[in-house]
């Protein structure tokens, strides 16, 4: 319904070259309203979009959908459709470990505790690291050595 009534507002606005509906103008087919807000999209998803659009205005003569209304529908509609199953889906999908890193010291400087778990990692680095920073001694061979004091001995 919502994009019904945009859709009508859009064909009545492009009527007159400006047209004053509330506290917007519309001149020579420009829109400044606080109801739009852009997006940029990846090219892979612009291409989806593209494709989804033909689909619609192929074989539809009843009208003409464009990105904006189409991209308004499909975040309106997966709106009301969103779960906690997707929620956690998405939030598993663009999971940073320096964000929760960073998240993590925050709340840990603000309070005062450290979650045991990232304590005995922290530990366990800093043993790993203490360890492996200890220069190991190369063994002598004897077939490196050279005795050379009783050269000069001889002499």
């Amino acid at each position: 319904m919502e994009i019904q009534e945009e859709v009508l507002k859009n064909k009545k606005s492009k009527n007159t070259d400006a047209v004053l509906i509330g506290d917007e103008i519309k001149n020579d087919g420009i829109k400044k309203s606080d109801d739009l807000a852009k997006i940029a999209i990846s090219r892979e998803a612009d291409l989806g979009l593209g494709d989804i659009i033909s689909k619609i205005n192929e074989g539809f003569d009843g009208g003409k959908v464009t990105k904006q209304l189409v991209t308004s529908y499909i975040v309106l509609e997966f709106q009301k459709r969103l779960n906690d199953s997707e929620l956690h889906k998405i939030r598993q999908l663009f999971f940073d470990p320096f964000v929760m890193m960073e998240a993590t010291l925050k709340k840990a400087k603000e309070t005062g505790i450290l979650p045991e778990s990232v304590r005995d990692v922290l530990y366990q680095e800093f043993v790993n690291h203490s360890q492996s920073s200890k220069k190991q001694k190369k063994s002598l061979k004897l077939e490196g050595i050279t005795d050379r004091h009783s050269e000069s001995e001889a002499a």
